[in-house]
């Protein structure tokens, strides 16, 4: 054979191979950092009726927390033309991310950081797709630093003793999402963190409780 083909054929079937190794090389590098936290795809037809549940007037500010690919940075800017900006510490994901956001015309920002070291007192919108034991730990970030007003939405995971959320149930075939959405009242931002005491629920009026469903 070719010694040219062969280093094609090789190419071919060893990118893959190294695409891979190199996806589980980071999300290991960083699980001290995520927990159970790993990059994940979020469908697009999930992601346009969960962006769609809390409507966004131009130029604010919204965040994703682990922003993965990038796709909800991308479908935010484009929907709402909001000042889009995620953070993520995969380095897999987030080579992805900048990818993805320049293939689709750029305006959304990415950045190689952990979220927990950002102040997010000037955010409008958070976004964050995290783990049971990841989303915890922002729990008392959020006490500290957002300010009333701030709508928080969290996929699939409740932030467990912290605002009373609006659940909507989004269905998708066999699979079920259940979105909480958090919003930040004038009340709560007079509450210290308290990581010895449940912290208390604020009484804020729900932002919507619905149960959609696709065949």
């Amino acid at each position: 054979m070719d010694p040219i083909v062969e280093i094609i054929l090789i190419a071919v079937f060893a990118t893959p191979l190294v695409v891979v190794l190199f996806y589980v090389a980071a999300t290991v590098l960083v699980l001290p950092l995520t927990g159970e936290s790993i990059f994940r795809f979020t469908d697009r037809a999930l992601v346009d009726e969960i962006l769609a549940l809390v409507p966004m007037r131009p130029g604010q500010r919204f965040y994703d927390l682990g922003c993965g690919e990038g796709r909800v940075l991308i479908d935010a800017r484009r929907k709402y033309g909001v000042h889009a900006i995620g953070y993520e510490v995969n380095v897999c994901a987030y080579l992805y991310a900048r990818l993805n956001i320049w293939w689709h015309g750029g305006g959304a920002e990415v950045r190689f950081q952990n979220f927990m070291h950002v102040d997010l007192s000037d955010a409008d919108v958070i976004y964050c797709y995290q783990a049971s034991g990841a989303i915890q730990q922002l729990r008392d970030k959020f006490n500290r630093e957002l300010r009333p007003g701030t709508i928080v939405i969290s996929n699939t995971y409740t932030i467990e003793r912290w605002l009373t959320p609006s659940v909507v149930t989004l269905g998708h075939g066999i699979t079920v999402r259940n979105i909480y959405l958090y919003e930040v009242p004038a009340l709560h931002a007079t509450v210290p963190p308290s990581p010895a005491a449940p912290l208390p629920q604020a009484a804020a009026a729900p932002i919507r409780e619905e149960v959609r469903g696709h065949s």
